[in-house]
């Protein structure tokens, strides 16, 4: 499995559980032998790499559209650069906010 949660959640949730369920707590201290046992498990780093395809997926999924040309400002200087503009307003994937980035460095540089 690949999610990742935070150790507060977990600890959290255990908590929570044993709060609102008929568990027989023979041991006196298991919350805070549980919690320092979670505490002590190594944490997960992700693994997600950062280009333009997952940033583009990013930036698509935030704004809610696959077309970067919708944005103000964005509009005015991407469709002279863009190499997909045929596929303008519907992009397929995230074509269009690739382009965005691919071409972003070069309209901070136009006069």
């Amino acid at each position: 499995m690949d999610d990742l949660i935070s150790r507060q959640a977990a600890i959290d949730a255990l908590d929570k559980h044993l709060q609102t369920t008929d568990v027989p707590v023979s041991y006196p201290g298991i919350i805070s032998a549980l919690t320092e046992w979670l505490n002590e498990v190594p944490s997960a780093q992700p693994q997600t790499e950062w280009n333009n395809h997952t940033v583009a997926c990013l930036l698509a999924e935030l704004f809610g559209d696959a077309c970067a040309c919708n944005y103000n400002g964005i509009d005015e200087w991407l469709p002279e650069k863009c190499e997909v503009i045929d596929a303008c307003p519907n992009p397929v994937g995230v074509a269009c906010w690739e382009q965005f980035l691919t071409h972003r460095a070069e309209r901070r540089t136009d006069g």
